[in-house]
């Protein structure tokens, strides 16, 4: 017979693992059940029962929990227990300071189109100017 390959295995999951946890403790009760002592009553020993059954339902609907909580996904479809709050944080901050990279780069800008204003006011202010007699007429 083949063994059972590592990827069957964990393709079970933790459900597969829970119920072979319950059936083990079900056979064992219900082993010691059968092998139980002649002076034990059968109320005594569905009361065990009762509270077994009572474990089972509990660990049913903590399991159910637990996979609710992991399957909620967000708008992106990502699950929402794989993003880490710490890379969510630093997103947060990249943005802020990208925003803030934007407004700076807006202003510098604005001074860049006034320093080009000024300098072709100047420029034609220099072009006003009268010559002197005998220089050149190159102007910057």
């Amino acid at each position: 017979m083949e063994a059972v390959s590592d990827s069957i295995l964990g393709q079970v999951g933790i459900a597969g693992i829970l119920t072979v946890l319950i059936l083990r403790t079900v056979f064992d009760f219900l082993d010691r059940y059968r092998n139980r002592k002649p002076g034990e009553s059968a109320g005594a020993v569905e009361r065990k029962l009762a509270v077994l059954m009572k474990k089972i339902e509990t660990m049913e609907i903590q399991v159910r929990d637990l996979h609710q909580w992991h399957d909620t996904r967000d708008s992106d479809g990502v699950f929402r227990w794989y993003v880490r709050s710490s890379l969510e944080d630093a997103i947060e901050k990249l943005i802020k300071t990208l925003d803030h990279v934007g407004s700076v780069l807006a202003e510098v800008a604005r001074e860049q189109k006034q320093t080009n204003d000024r300098i072709d006011r100047l420029s034609q202010d220099v072009a006003r100017i009268p010559l002197p007699r005998g220089e050149s007429s190159t102007r910057v």
